[in-house]
């Protein structure tokens, strides 16, 4: 129940239904999961330059979930803070991963 709530949050899926699955991916290593950074992310990063490049990639909607992206991809080790620029943090593929990305990063 979320009564308390003037506005229902977003991830309550009221009225929604599961239309089609479109594909199956498995995730087990490091290098699996970087594979949400899309090939046009420059080397290094800020969130807003993620999330135009995840926008560009698979459209504005799959955009909405990169703040979440890069929480869990922090967390997990697959990228790292570097520095600031101005307010924004910027982002960079973790030293361990580097070459396997070589041709990217």
């Amino acid at each position: 129940e979320n009564r308390s709530r003037r506005h229902l949050k977003n991830w309550i899926p009221l009225g929604k239904s599961l239309d089609s699955i479109e594909g199956k991916r498995v995730f087990k290593t490091k290098k699996d999961y970087a594979s949400f950074i899309p090939p046009s992310t420059p080397k290094r990063f800020t969130h807003k330059e993620l999330h135009e490049a995840i926008s560009e990639e698979h459209g504005k909607k799959s955009a909405e979930w990169s703040r979440l992206v890069i929480w869990l991809l922090l967390k997990m080790g697959v990228i790292e803070e570097k520095e600031k620029r101005g307010r924004e943090k910027q982002y960079e593929i973790a030293e361990d991963l580097r070459g396997v990305f070589n041709s990217r990063f």
